[in-house]
Order: structure tokens, then C-alpha cells, then sequence
């Protein structure tokens, strides 16, 4: 919200961080399941590439309402692509809802 009103009134402003917060938080799931896997999987290569470029697409889908600042443009823009980024960001949201990551334990945090 702070970040949309420091922008400005455009709201393609308000839908990229509006899409961008959702996004973070599908992601906590994600990591909560991560902390419970060994380091050497953590840290696998294409495992490690594999969420960085997931990050990007998402990022790249969301910045485009950032960048038309139209509502109707960047909902065509979205449209387009199927909403796959919104897509992905609800199934990783139900993904966390479904199946919670297990809680760890506080003598076993690394």
C-alpha cells in the first residue's frame, strides 16, 4: 500500500505491488519446506536456478502493469499470458493452505 501511494495514482502501481506482496508471502511455504531439507539439496544447482527464474517470470509478468500504468491495458497484458503469474502465485498460496509445512523445531534451526 505505502508503495503504491508513494508511486503515484496509476494503477498499474497499485496492481504490481498489490500482485508483488502475494507473491512474497506464496513464497514462505516454500521456504518453511526448504528448511527441513538437507543442505545439500537446498543448495542444488538447478534447484537454486529453478527459483531464481521462477522469481524473474513472476516479477517480469507482475512489472508489466508497472510499466502500461493503465488498468485495462495491464489486465489485457495478463489476459494474454493466461494470468500465469497469478496462476502460479494462487497455486503455491493453496499449495501452503493444503499441505503446511511441518513446524521446526527450535534446537534444530540452522
Amino acid at each position: 500500500l505505502v508503495s503504491g501511494v508513494w508511486h503515484g495514482v496509476f494503477a498499474g502501481y497499485w496492481l504490481f505491488f498489490a500482485t508483488s506482496a502475494f507473491m512474497f508471502q506464496a513464497s514462505r511455504p516454500l521456504y518453511k519446506y526448504e528448511l527441513h531439507w538437507d543442505s545439500k539439496w537446498r543448495n542444488f544447482l538447478p534447484w537454486y536456478w529453478t527459483k531464481i527464474v521462477m522469481t524473474a517470470l513472476v516479477l517480469d509478468y507482475a512489472g508489466s502493469a508497472f510499466m502500461v500504468l493503465s488498468f485495462h491495458e495491464s489486465v489485457l497484458i495478463w489476459r494474454s499470458t493466461y494470468y500465469v503469474g497469478h496462476v502460479w502465485i494462487a497455486v503455491m498460496l493453496l499449495l501452503g493452505v493444503i499441505m503446511p509445512p511441518k513446524k521446526l523445531e527450535k534446537n534444530k534451526k540452522e
